[in-house]
């Protein structure tokens, strides 16, 4: 529950997110090409709801669906038709539509596409909020930890690329908490992360699309899913790979540490991450 593979589909960012008080880096606009002429017919189809907060799954009902006559997504993914990258260009650039959007607060980029990026491989979206710790944990890795066991177990990604407008470079460069945790735990398997494109008025499009449903999991309400093992499984692989102490002789590390001369938190640069 909560991965989801779309296919023929192209992937927009929600720029007022990144303006909003605190900032929000994991919404996206998903622009899903359908050939129903009665979607077709409704000059809102390209414009995305305002909230999608709740909804789990593609199928769940939302009272803005009346206002705007089309599916609202999920969340974290805000739904968007056309019948064309041409048909979305040319429908999110009425007046009205850019007014609906601005008042949502669902600017989507890119506005003006004049270049598309097909990828042909299977790539998963990875988001999360890069400035909520909790939110990041609960919102996006445990939806996801069920799934990359299964993978694991069974020495198979069903993904060849990993792609992140959450914050860049998180499976190379970057040492975000978050990041060195997927990192740790080899999250995505033998996938290579696809780097951002330096032209904003690049569109990206995929031929399959792998998606974690944000906040699937928030709540470690959904029976079976996250369990004990597994859980234990996570934390020992932390605890490895980042050389933690555990509760039984950390106050010992800290006394001999402190014997040494070496103070408490003098190691600045190195993040320390502990789970009992």
């Amino acid at each position: 529950g909560g991965l989801h593979l779309f296919e023929e589909v192209c992937v927009t960012n929600n720029m007022d997110a990144l303006r909003w008080t605190p900032m929000e880096t994991s919404l996206r606009g998903l622009v899903y090409f359908t050939g129903d002429q009665d979607i077709l017919d409704n000059e809102k189809r390209c414009v995305p709801c305002k909230d999608t907060k709740g909804l789990e799954g593609w199928d769940s009902a939302s009272p803005e669906e009346a206002v705007l006559g089309h599916k609202c997504g999920m969340n974290g993914l805000h739904a968007m038709f056309a019948s064309s990258v041409g048909d979305w260009s040319e429908c999110i650039s009425r007046e009205e539509n850019m007014k609906l959007m601005e008042e949502y607060g669902q600017t989507q980029s890119p506005l003006d596409v004049d270049t598309v990026h097909l990828f042909t491989q299977p790539t998963f979206l990875l988001q999360f909020n890069v400035l909520d710790t909790e939110v990041s944990m609960f919102d996006m890795l445990m939806t996801y930890l069920p799934h990359w066991q299964y993978f694991r177990d069974n020495n198979e990604f069903p993904f060849d690329s990993v792609i992140s407008h959450s914050l860049e470079g998180c499976l190379s460069h970057n040492h975000h908490w978050f990041c060195e945790i997927l990192h740790q735990i080899n999250a995505f398997g033998p996938a290579k992360e696809i780097p951002w494109e330096s032209d904003e008025k690049t569109l990206y499009c995929f031929k399959q699309l792998f998606y974690n449903e944000v906040g699937y999991q928030r709540n470690l309400d959904k029976d079976d899913l996250v369990t004990k093992d597994l859980l234990g499984e996570f934390r020992e692989i932390l605890f490895r790979k980042f050389a933690l102490s555990r509760r039984r002789n950390h106050h010992a590390s800290q006394k001999a540490a402190a014997e040494q001369g070496e103070s408490e938190g003098s190691n600045d640069e190195y993040t320390k991450i502990i789970f009992y």
